[in-house]
């Protein structure tokens, strides 16, 4: 998942649990446990713990820190957002923050670069998933599934989020 500006998501497959292969497991942000990092200077929580199934990306790095009701002004970034976040969470009590800036950077890369930030997970997507739904708020952003690009289509806006639909349209031979 490539994102740029920003985007708070929300994500589900649109299909059954009863229906998947083996253990597929809908990563919404719901299970977050925050661990605050003694002495970090962004007062930044363990990554693992906080976006639990994820995988986080600045640049090429992989995070093992992540915001907490917080964002960077100046940075590229990742965290979650709780209730108690100026920043609301989208849906539930956590929302996921992606955020992709020009400027400086935490992860040494030059100021004035634009550095991309992504989340990732592995898993196995159930036989019978047709679409990728989550809700966003932000600017420019890529989803893709298996190194594939999907085709973002919005279904509903509010002054919130929106809510967005991902597809992959592949042509099957007759």
């Amino acid at each position: 998942m490539k994102l740029c500006p920003a985007i708070i998501a929300s994500l589900l497959f649109a299909a059954p649990r009863a229906f998947s292969q083996s253990s597929f497991a809908n990563l919404n942000f719901e299970s977050a446990v925050t661990i605050s990092i003694p002495g970090d200077p962004y007062n930044r929580v363990q990554f693992g713990p906080a976006l639990a199934g994820w995988t986080g990306y600045v640049g090429t790095n992989v995070q093992t820190r992540a915001l907490y009701n917080n964002i960077f002004l100046d940075s590229t970034g990742l965290g979650i957002h709780g209730i108690a976040s100026p920043m609301r969470p989208i849906g539930g009590n956590y929302s996921a923050f992606i955020q992709a800036k020009f400027g400086l950077t935490v992860d040494g890369y030059p100021p004035g670069t634009l550095v991309e930030a992504s989340l990732s997970q592995m898993g196995l997507v159930p036989l019978n998933a047709q679409s990728l739904l989550f809700r966003g708020r932000g600017g420019n952003f890529q989803v893709g599934l298996g190194g594939v690009t999907l085709s973002l289509i919005p279904l509903l806006s509010t002054s919130l989020y929106s809510f967005w639909s991902g597809h992959h349209y592949v042509r099957r031979k007759r």
